[in-house]
């Protein structure tokens, strides 16, 4: 699990220091501390990407060692952990991009997250019958109601107030 967390913490370094530095307001955060840092680090399509790719390779390869039977990969601890941090990089700029939707922003986030988001659910489940990643799966469907009545409550007092303005 270790190993998992320095890769991620590499990938993040590597892009946002290398291939993609930051500038602007990101710099800021900065030095606002390392769980703002972590947490504007998603913004960006690309290293969500990349994120999704390595921690789906992980749970690829430990899933293959549980299948054979290897004794110190048949925990389900593990799988759990990397399957939730998998469709957690990609949940988080699902619902960004929804609830900017509703309040018709511009995230410059691509598309390829909520369809990672669909097909490492998907997969997840047909895989193995898990409890937790279908509960993970509900989680994420409650956000995404919550997302959408918060979004329809503002549309409707921005209408209101329209409406109140013209008469």
């Amino acid at each position: 699990m270790l190993l998992q967390i320095l890769l991620n913490l590499t990938v993040i370094m590597y892009y946002t220091q290398v291939l993609n530095p930051p500038d602007g307001w990101w710099q800021f955060s900065q030095l606002l501390g390392p769980l703002v840092w972590l947490g504007t680090t998603i913004m960006d399509s690309t290293l969500v990407s990349y994120l999704f790719a390595l921690n789906a390779v992980a749970l690829v390869i430990w899933e293959c060692g549980a299948g054979r039977r290897i004794t110190w990969m048949q925990g389900s601890l593990f799988p759990r952990l990397i399957a939730f941090s998998t469709l957690g990089t990609v949940l988080i700029p699902t619902l960004i991009i929804i609830v900017a939707a509703g309040f018709e922003e511009k995230t410059g986030l691509s598309v390829i997250s909520p369809v990672l988001l669909l097909a490492a659910t998907g997969a997840r489940l047909y895989q193995r019958y898990d409890l937790f990643i279908l509960i993970c799966s509900l989680l994420i469907l409650a956000i995404l109601v919550i997302a959408q009545v918060a979004g329809a409550a503002w549309w409707l007092r921005e209408i209101a107030q329209r409406w109140e303005t013209k008469s």
